[in-house]
């Protein structure tokens, strides 16, 4: 009888510490799966639809993350998974470029250009101002000279208000 009783503990001590590593190797999984989801930030789908591979539901987006997560569950860093990657998939398979070598222009043409066009904008607006003034200049330098010019047009203008005058108090305005 003492032998079936010792059975039954070593049975459930058995299931018991069974159940304990269980246990403590489910969150080592989790962190395997956000860590998967982690790495695959950094690159697309490699099959056309240009999807962020998190979140692509295709089947080449499941083995590439299956790939991701064998690399991770042996133990390789996050850098040596993407090199890994780009080694094999070539560099096309990142999400954004990287910042070295010839790469390094396609992060800053876009902050260049928008630079010159404001360059250019300021200059545009500049130069109709000037425009502007300019005339307003030449307009007020004329007013100045013909108002300058005889007393024959003066004595014409003046005749030109008096009937204007007349005029508007004959329509009472």
């Amino acid at each position: 009888m003492q032998s079936r009783f010792t059975n039954i503990k070593r049975i459930a001590a058995t299931g018991l510490l069974g159940l304990t590593f269980l246990f403590l190797t489910l969150p080592i999984y989790a962190a395997t799966s956000n860590e998967v989801r982690e790495v695959a930030k950094a690159f697309i789908c490699n099959c056309g639809c240009n999807k962020m591979l998190p979140v692509c539901d295709m089947q080449c987006g499941k083995n590439l993350r299956g790939v991701i997560a064998k690399k991770i569950d042996a133990g390789w860093s996050k850098d040596k998974v993407v090199n890994y990657m780009i080694k094999n998939y070539n560099e096309q398979i990142l999400a954004a470029p990287t910042k070295k070598g010839f790469n390094l222009i396609a992060w800053i043409t876009p902050f260049v250009v928008w630079g010159l066009a404001g360059i250019g904008l300021a200059m545009v607006i500049i130069s109709w101002v000037k425009a502007t003034e300019k005339k307003d200049a030449e307009a007020a330098a004329t007013v100045s000279s013909e108002e300058k010019k005889s007393p024959a047009v003066d004595k014409k203008m003046d005749e030109y208000h008096k009937k204007l005058n007349e005029e508007l108090k004959d329509h009472e305005w």
